[in-house]
């Protein structure tokens, strides 16, 4: 991965980045499709599969202290104020 400034706040008054990496740098939803034929593409994926229901959970944490499973099977999730209460299914591929 390489990143280059193209601008700086000091002489333009915006940061502007350029990234460069290999594509696979990063986690993605279709990652079956690289690998196992007809399998669909994020082009091909229903965004109604990327909506769903959510909570909060509080895990406190210092600095680059990792969650466990352990941590996330005892906190007790709260709803978020304000969220819309529809479910969605996900998509046969995603289950």
């Amino acid at each position: 991965m390489r990143i280059e400034r193209l601008h700086s706040m000091s002489k333009s008054r915006v940061l502007t980045q350029k990234v460069t990496t290999v594509m696979h740098s990063g986690t993605h939803i279709d990652a079956p499709g690289h690998v196992v034929e007809n399998t669909p593409l994020l082009d091909e994926i229903p965004l109604s599969s990327f909506f769903g229901t959510g909570v909060v959970v509080s895990i406190p944490k210092k600095k680059w202290e990792v969650v466990t499973a352990a941590d996330l099977e005892a906190a007790t999730p709260r709803s978020v104020p304000g969220h819309r209460r529809r479910q969605h299914r996900l998509a046969p591929h995603l289950r």
